[in-house]
């Protein structure tokens, strides 16, 4: 079933990720080396729309490491959508069991329906439960959250 553009992960721009993975190696190569990497920092701000700082590039590993890194930059958090049916979550639930994305997509796929269904653990529901697709969804949509 094809989703929504609206229900899917934005495309991943190779052209925009190469710079970021090369401003980011320099940041690390930077941070390694004991230099000031704030001038690096600030042009990657600019042109990932981000406002990272030093401490979000040391847990970053070179290498692949640095290309997740820059996919998740480049992979805005997902809306929340009014009018998604049964059939559109019953097919971002396949998506992200199927293990057939990459993490970025699949993060994007569990944060949209973290944004539009009530469940305080749907990842849980997804992977942990042993639901079918039709089970999990029908646990997200009728978990009531608690009224304080």
């Amino acid at each position: 079933m094809e989703l929504r553009a609206i229900l899917t992960p934005p495309l991943f721009y190779e052209d925009q990720a190469r710079r970021l993975i090369g401003l980011a190696d320099e940041i690390i190569a930077h941070l390694s080396a004991g230099r000031n990497p704030d001038k690096l920092i600030e042009t990657f701000n600019e042109l990932s729309a981000g406002s990272y700082g030093e401490r979000d590039f040391h847990g970053v590993a070179e290498g692949e490491g640095v290309r997740e890194f820059i996919r998740e930059v480049l992979t805005p958090g997902a809306p929340w959508v009014m009018d998604i049916s049964r059939e559109e979550y019953l097919e971002i639930i396949r998506r992200i069991a199927s293990a057939d994305y990459d993490d970025a997509q699949t993060l994007y796929w569990l944060d949209l329906l973290n944004r539009n269904l009530s469940h305080p653990a749907i990842s849980d529901v997804i992977f942990r439960e042993g639901n079918t697709t039709e089970e999990a969804l029908d646990k997200m949509q009728t978990h009531k959250p608690i009224a304080l």
